[in-house]
């Protein structure tokens, strides 16, 4: 299985990406839900 990162970054090229560096836990509010999802699946798994 492809990492994430792998595949994500070949899908790029087709779509009108950008990738920003966020230091975490800072309170950036998207990077915080972002935190709160990754989470709450790792709890179901």
């Amino acid at each position: 299985m492809l990492n994430l990162w792998e595949r994500l970054l070949g899908l790029a090229p087709k779509h009108h990406v950008q990738f920003q560096w966020v230091r975490g836990h800072n309170g950036h509010l998207e990077n915080e839900r972002c935190d709160e999802i990754a989470k709450k699946g790792r709890e179901r798994r």
